[in-house]
């Protein structure tokens, strides 16, 4: 507006509430978002801090929590034999495209952290009609952007 930014929902409030990962923090860092292809009044948000995806509905200014990511498995690559597996790292969701032809389908990449984690990170496949979450392509290095 011209009087400035107006906010629309606090993705934050929703992400410290859920620690995805395990690892006893409850922070946010929201990457991305897009319009919901099932619901154009709603928008799916990525929080690479939460490792979450939350849907925001800017009208209602509400947050919900969709769901988390699951840490990926990956190869040792140091003191593999002191520190026996199995070992993962997380799945920290990036940003989001449709595809053609797919009205309701989304796609979310994922970067893994540290860069030694090679070969793990994923694309996952959303249905935004019915919520499921599923795994669409993985072995990839790190994935900030898809096209």
């Amino acid at each position: 507006t011209s009087e400035g930014p107006v906010a629309v929902a606090d993705i934050t409030a929703e992400s410290i509430l859920h620690d995805v990962d395990g690892d006893g923090t409850f922070d946010s860092n929201p990457y991305s978002f897009v319009q919901n292809p099932s619901d154009p009044s709603t928008l799916y948000v990525s929080d690479s801090k939460a490792n979450a995806v939350l849907l925001a509905d800017p009208t209602l200014h509400q947050v919900s929590f969709e769901f988390g990511l699951e840490n990926l498995e990956r190869p040792c690559f140091q003191q593999c034999d002191t520190q026996p597996g199995p070992y993962s790292t997380q799945a920290v969701p990036t940003t989001f495209v449709t595809r053609p032809n797919h009205n309701f389908d989304l796609y979310l990449s994922t970067s893994t952290g540290p860069y030694w984690n090679n070969d793990v990170a994923a694309v996952y496949k959303i249905d935004t009609l019915t919520g499921t979450v599923e795994k669409f392509l993985d072995g990839f290095n790190q994935i900030t952007s898809l096209a």
